[in-house]
């Protein structure tokens, strides 16, 4: 028989005050704001009665703090690493991002050209995702077949270790959305290989990620890709056939600035999710809704899997 497969859970932050105020954080020690509380609260009640065999977090009060909050309902305790903090900024801790764009504007210039550098003389992107990588292969060496852990963290390290295991490289459009304060993102792993189960799952807080809310908001259409059997919450209509990314498209033209859903089986989903990646990633069963921001942009996965 083969091995039973480990599964890892990672979880971002509640709101921190340093989000309120727009401020970059990095590896400073923003506290959890109270909306921030009240989302841990949220997160804790979604868990509870889950089984985890360990608890990790960010040693970062904002991580901390919300992990602390999902122990305290499994009667759990929770370990904590400063592998796990999110990307190093330097120069630019505490900083709005007008205030980084008056004070470092060839620094902002080059990552919007692409190019690696080391944000405010810190860490880069690849380093911050290198980084989560060991603190990824070090925690699974850790696990037995069976296991179950959960990772409390920061958006910058969830996304970037997202990217680095599956191969979802950066791209316009983005192929997925940021990652929202306590949404969850589980991989599951046999045989050393992951597949992701879902991403940025936080509908213990709203229907749609704070990312997908303010597409939507700005006029984009989001559409909630569901099984038939799925109750899904905004108006919905079954895909009639033919390439989806194209009725999405008709959607986008027909419905801006709206949400509704459309159902669809398990191969198209799969086929479109793989299309919008750029490769054939493993993926779970689908079991949730994908919610997908259509604009003049393009289609990006705002989540997947969720609910």
């Amino acid at each position: 028989m083969s091995p039973e497969p480990i599964e890892i859970t990672l979880v971002r932050h509640g709101q921190s005050e340093s989000n309120v105020t727009g401020r970059w954080q990095g590896h400073g020690d923003s506290p959890l704001s109270p909306e921030g509380r009240r989302q841990a609260a949220a997160l804790a009640e979604r868990l509870r009665g889950a089984h985890f065999d360990r608890l990790l977090s960010s040693d970062l009060q904002r991580a901390a703090h919300t992990a602390d909050a999902v122990a305290e309902v499994l009667g759990q305790s929770v370990e904590r690493f400063q592998t796990w903090r999110e990307i190093d900024v330097g120069d630019w801790e505490g900083l709005t991002r007008e205030e980084v764009a008056e004070r470092f504007p060839d620094q902002v210039a080059a990552l919007q050209g692409g190019q690696t550098i080391a944000i405010g003389g810190a860490e880069s992107w690849v380093d911050l995702a290198e980084r989560a990588r060991r603190a990824y292969e070090r925690l699974l060496a850790e696990l037995q077949p069976g296991d179950k852990a959960a990772v409390f963290a920061h958006g910058g390290v969830i996304a970037s270790l997202v990217g680095l295991l599956f191969g979802v490289l950066p791209a316009k459009p983005r192929r997925l959305g940021n990652v929202s304060n306590t949404a969850i993102t589980t991989l599951r792993i046999e045989g050393g290989e992951p597949a992701l189960v879902r991403y940025n799952d936080a509908t213990h807080v709203a229907p749609l990620t704070s990312w997908g809310q303010e597409r939507l908001e700005g006029g984009a259409t989001v559409v909630g890709l569901v099984p038939e059997s799925f109750a899904y919450d905004a108006e919905t209509r079954a895909h009639e056939g033919g390439d989806l990314r194209d009725a999405l498209a008709g959607l986008g033209r027909e419905r801006p600035g709206d949400r509704l859903g459309l159902t669809i089986d398990e191969d198209t989903w799969r086929r479109y999710a793989h299309g919008i990646l750029g490769r054939a990633i493993p993926l779970g069963p689908v079991r949730g809704a994908t919610h997908v921001v259509v604009s003049e942009h393009g289609q990006t996965l705002a989540d997947l899997n969720v609910g």
